[in-house]
């Protein structure tokens, strides 16, 4: 059961406080007064409008050859998007499944269940520019973005090998010459329903941005949401299932001069999910049913658990753009570095099943100690002028990550007396250090037969 679903029962009250500009303007909880025009004028001509950059280049979406989904931050706001998983309510044949910070988007039916270092989903995910290679990351909060673009079909001669269903870029909003500021409270009850209990949803983020020097500009965004919990553990009687997570976004404009500009970025994320991996067996089929005294539902609201299950994700990552305008066209560097490490423990056979001191019982408990994946990326490229009827886009990228993948199934050191003292382990065990190399270069070259 997701959180979105559950307190939607519940009641929100949204509190938005915006800079005295802003109200002014009438632009209340919006940073950017561009945006709220353009947006004005999107709803009156429509897609026409509509400025994306699917082909590495800032062009109308209605110019791009394929299927393509765009929505600005006033759209999305609009649509209660809030998350990566809310994507799928303005995007049509977007699915977004996951758990805790696991997140894995289908795209017109592309997708993949494999997670883990290396194994990338085939739906590439961008944020200004810059690639997320990790599902085990994907669930983030989407708050300050200025737009989201969802190109559909293959995309790989410009987003990569990884993009053989589709890309999903996020436009975070860019540090302005104008200071503006945004808060944010957002507040739900779950009055609880059955075995459940009351719980309640919280929420605050906030947005600042503005010069600091005549050339330079900042800006920061942070967002914490804190979801108690609303499953009832029936081993131990007590409430289960809280989420706590907690990020930011900062970046640095510099603008050498009209043709020359450097963006900074630094974001962290640290999400501690206590409901992921939480669920029933169904029709309480387990294994565990074979051990005399286990404790089994079918319920929904309830869990049954040897040890809860919990995900706990950090992500954090820097990233360098710069871009220069010349008479050819304009040359983009992009330089990141992203690091993802992950501590689980699923509870696979959704029972309890009781240790004495003699046995070990045949509950199924899975654990992720330790994961963690890091990469590299650099890629440059030159978006060119139209030249007549011509026009290229053409770069280099090179990609390397490192990552261990840990696996541990029945750990009982812990857990019994005398498997303890045998010096026992678990009983199944491995672990994998992967490594990636990749580097790329491709052209794409346009010829506008309309004209």
């Amino acid at each position: 059961m997701k959180r979105v679903n559950v307190f939607a029962l519940g009641s929100v009250l949204s509190v938005v406080l915006g800079s005295a500009a802003a109200a002014a303007a009438g632009n209340s909880g919006n940073t950017n007064s561009t945006s709220g025009t353009e947006t004005e004028g999107q709803e009156v001509v429509g897609i026409e409008s509509v400025v994306v950059t699917a082909q590495r280049r800032e062009e109308l979406a209605r110019n791009v050859p394929f299927s393509i989904t765009t929505a600005d931050a006033v759209q999305l706001e609009k649509a209660g998007v809030t998350n990566m998983m809310d994507l799928q309510k303005v995007v049509p044949g977007l699915v977004m499944t996951g758990d805790g910070a696991w997140s894995m988007p289908s795209l017109r039916g592309v997708s993949t269940t494999v997670s883990g270092p290396t194994n990338d989903s085939p739906i590439a995910v961008y944020v200004d520019g810059i690639y997320q290679p990790n599902q085990l990351g994907g669930f983030f909060d989407l708050p300050n973005i200025e737009r989201v673009e969802v190109d559909k079909g293959p995309q790989g001669t410009l987003f990569g090998r990884n993009a053989t269903g589709g890309a999903i870029q996020i436009i975070t909003a860019a540090p302005s010459f104008t200071p503006s500021w945004s808060v944010e409270a957002t507040a739900g009850v779950f009055p609880g329903a059955g075995s459940s209990h009351v719980a309640s949803d919280l929420g605050v983020k906030g947005f600042l941005t503005g010069p600091l020097t005549d050339d330079l500009a900042g800006s920061i965004s942070v967002h914490l949401n804190n979801t108690s919990g609303y499953l009832n553990d029936i081993v131990r009687h007590d409430s289960y299932g809280q989420m706590r997570d907690f990020g930011g976004r900062a970046k640095l404009q510099y603008n050498v001069s009209d043709d020359l500009s450097f963006v900074l970025t630094g974001f962290y994320n640290d999400r501690d999910d206590d409901h992921a991996g939480s669920a029933v067996a169904l029709d309480g089929i387990s294994v565990a049913t074979l051990w005399p005294g286990s404790i089994v539902t079918s319920e929904p609201w309830e869990i049954t658990a040897d040890q809860r299950p919990y995900v706990k994700t950090k992500t954090w990552g820097i990233s360098l753009r710069g871009d220069l305008d010349s008479d050819i066209g304009t040359f983009t560097s992009l330089t990141s570095y992203y690091d993802v490490r992950v501590d689980a423990d699923i509870n696979t056979d959704l029972a309890y099943a009781s240790l004495d001191f003699w046995q070990m019982g045949p509950g199924v408990d899975f654990k992720l100690p330790n994961y963690y994946e890091r990469s590299f990326s650099q890629e440059v490229y030159l978006s060119s002028h139209k030249w007549g009827p011509f026009s290229f886009v053409s770069g280099a990228n090179m990609y390397l990550s490192t990552g261990f993948q840990p696996g541990v199934i029945n750990d009982f050191r812990q857990a019994a007396p005398l498997p303890a003292l045998l010096g026992t382990g678990p009983i199944f065990q491995f672990s994998a250090l992967i490594h990636a190399t990749a580097y790329a270069a491709y052209t794409e070259l346009y010829y506008d037969a309309t004209n």
